[in-house]
């Protein structure tokens, strides 16, 4: 990805979430964001981090090979 800001509505079309999670994952911190007035504004790394982040198992909760749900 190149270093284009992207939206909320954009992130949740790249991963297939509706806006409300993009906004959740933000509040939770599991999603680095910043806002330029009342817009959100997320860089293409940080949706890759979370990407990457979620696919490596927790060591606390085990899916038994099944893939996480992001919530």
């Amino acid at each position: 990805m190149d270093d284009r800001l992207l939206s909320a509505q954009e992130v949740a079309a790249l991963l297939n979430l509706k806006v409300c999670t993009v906004y959740d994952l933000v509040a939770r911190g599991d999603l680095s964001a910043s806002r330029f007035g009342r817009k959100l504004r997320i860089r293409p790394g940080a949706v890759d981090a979370l990407v990457v982040a979620r696919e490596q198992p927790e060591a606390s909760h085990d899916t038994g090979g099944r893939m996480q749900r992001f919530e």
